[in-house]
């Protein structure tokens, strides 16, 4: 007679490691999208959570995407998704706020803190994306746009050097998110399991070098001799 031993139980993650930091960022996850899900659903876009682990803290994603997903979306899906960040703006009465707006990629985001995790609802958009995406938005979408330098809505010097200072975090994010696209839409292979394990790879070298400044939900550079050598894989 053979007996099958139940497995045991999952140990509860330790206090301060990794899992216990990701359990804590998909609480938020799952905090942030009871309070937008009524205020987003009604618009057709989808929201996508993820957490990255940085060693020493963890944060939680939020991707907007139109009706089909990132791997459908396209300059048509722009209205959509900017009615979805407006919607995530106005439930959780925050400011829509430029990330980052370059020659080849316009950026928005919306920032907070759910239980000391580190929050951002964003989308990107590209190519033919980016010219309706800039004529749609406008600093008027934020509610704090009168309470930039001149209240003309403007990023100050201190805004646009942040800015540039956390790019190369903010392109090591959007490397992994197009990997997992790839994964999502050419499926599993050899090839996208290790483009996205490169991605995740430098994502956490290049993280060591950040640290979070919770005053402007930012992550800024920390000097160099602060930058650990190690740091825990990203799951």
């Amino acid at each position: 007679m053979f007996q099958h031993a139940l497995p045991e139980p999952d140990p509860v993650p330790a206090a301060g490691g990794s899992s216990a930091r990701q359990v804590d960022a998909l609480r938020a996850g799952i905090e942030l999208l009871t309070r937008i899900g009524p205020a987003v659903d009604p618009t057709g876009a989808r929201v996508a959570i993820s957490t990255t682990d940085y060693g020493s803290s963890a944060d939680l994603q939020a991707a907007v995407s139109g009706p089909g997903g990132v791997t459908k979306d396209g300059p048509d899906t722009v209205p959509v998704r900017l009615a979805a960040l407006r919607a995530v703006a106005d439930a959780l009465g925050l400011p829509l706020l430029v990330t980052y707006d370059f020659p080849d990629a316009f950026g928005l985001h919306i920032s907070l803190d759910i239980d000391g995790v580190r929050v951002r609802v964003w989308d990107h958009f590209t190519g033919d994306e980016m010219p309706p995406a800039r004529a749609a938005f406008t600093q008027t979408d934020s509610p704090a746009a009168d309470d930039a330098p001149g209240g003309d809505g403007e990023p100050s010097a201190a805004d646009l050097a942040a800015i540039i200072a956390e790019t190369p975090l903010i392109a090591a994010e959007l490397e992994v998110v197009d990997a997992e696209i790839a994964m999502a839409s050419d499926g599993a292979s050899t090839w996208t399991a290790r483009r996205l394990a490169t991605a995740r790879r430098d994502l956490a070298r290049v993280a060591a070098g950040f640290t979070a400044d919770p005053d402007t939900a930012t992550y800024r550079p920390t000097r160099p001799s602060a930058v650990p050598g190690t740091l825990a894989a990203v799951a």
